[in-house]
């Protein structure tokens, strides 16, 4: 699905790197527990809200910085992870700011309250 997704070419026959998923595929089911947790009350989950930040920001930034490698080991276009790399910027803003937006809404309906 992945090489499907990233229009990437894979050699699954390298039983290397097709083990290397294993361990890589518990990690993302992690990942979603996680993420499913911080969905369900960002303001008190916070801190996974912001490690999700840090990660699409990491994952974008590793998209410009390895983009060669990238592109001869997978044969990913360069512009297609550029595009990637929006995407993952992209999220990782749109949780900071959703996150301080939900923060201040918050603060403004405890005080009213008050």
């Amino acid at each position: 699905m992945g090489s499907t997704l990233y229009n990437a070419q894979v050699d699954w026959t390298d039983a290397q790197f097709v083990y290397i998923l294993k361990p890589l595929g518990a990690f993302m089911i992690a990942l979603g527990i996680m993420a499913a947790i911080a969905a369900r009350d960002p303001l008190r989950n916070r801190g996974l809200v912001l490690a999700f930040a840090v990660l699409f920001t990491l994952r974008g930034l590793q998209r410009v910085l390895f983009l060669d490698e990238i592109r001869q080991a997978f044969a990913i276009d360069t512009g297609r992870s550029l595009g990637q790399m929006a995407v993952m910027l992209a999220l990782a803003l749109s949780l900071v700011l959703l996150l301080r937006a939900a923060s201040s809404g918050s603060e403004s309906r405890r005080m009213a309250a008050a």
